[in-house]
């Protein structure tokens, strides 16, 4: 969490990020997990049930579409959670009732443990519409890892997957967001079609790599700032975050 000052300034900076770009062109946001009360949370990294409502609202209020996979340049908005945390399952009902279809990101190394999603929970979330990828198996580093590690954390993660939900899993989401060249390389041997990253960014503006995805933290947002996220508040960090997470 952002101290005061800084969180005023953070919120600055990206209003008039979002005044300079305004850009609707389709985003992925994410979170790690929500809750109802602080007895209720799975991890630190969670959001309040009511700030997640907040921003389903926002979303909706500025005509944005919220769509299980983005299939067009402007104006959709896709869902991810990271890790696997139970939160998701106990709220499956909201989800359910508003027609939205997260993608959750699974360490398959967690799967069962305390907090974490079970895999009968897991086939439920699937069975409903749910989209289950990829986290790894360990969540790892991925950018100090030799390639025979590197090879192991993706591959078995995928089989794992596959096995157990019989579905195809072809979506891998780094670790800590760290990743550098051979991550890609070893992400495209082991036939995952789209990889994502915590670069912040629209879904369709990478042209290296296509099958790389940008994605924008919005756990913590407040309503203002979430607004401003959705038209291009953080793409002034962009060049930042791209030198903490990539190489």
């Amino acid at each position: 969490m952002l101290g005061p000052i800084k969180s005023i300034i953070y919120s600055a900076l990206i209003y008039i990020s979002s005044l300079y770009f305004k850009d609707r062109r389709s985003k992925v946001i994410y979170y790690h997990d929500i809750h109802s009360n602080d007895k209720d949370k799975c991890s630190e990294m969670s959001t309040p049930i009511t700030l997640f409502i907040n921003h389903l609202n926002i979303i909706k209020s500025m005509k944005f579409e919220l769509v299980k996979e983005i299939t067009k340049p402007l104006n959709q908005i896709q869902i991810n959670f990271d890790d696997g945390f139970q939160g998701v399952y106990k709220h499956k009902e909201l989800f359910k009732a508003k027609n939205i279809s997260p993608t959750v990101f699974v360490i398959t190394s967690k799967v069962g443990k305390v907090n974490y999603l079970t895999w009968e929970e897991l086939k439920e979330l699937n069975n409903i519409g749910f989209n289950i990828q990829s986290h790894t198996h360990t969540h790892k580093d991925l950018n100090i890892l030799n390639k025979e590690t590197l090879h192991y954390e993706l591959s078995i993660s995928k089989q794992i997957l596959e096995s157990n939900l019989d579905t195809k899993i072809e979506d891998i989401c780094f670790p800590k967001g760290l990743f550098n060249d051979l991550v890609l390389e070893a992400c495209k041997l082991s036939d995952y079609k789209n990889w994502y990253c915590s670069i912040p960014g629209s879904s369709f503006e990478n042209h290296t790599h296509k099958e790389l995805r940008f994605r924008n933290l919005v756990q913590f947002s407040n309503p203002m700032d979430f607004r401003n996220i959705l038209l291009g508040g953080l793409k002034l960090f962009k060049n930042r975050y791209t030198k903490q997470h990539y190489g």
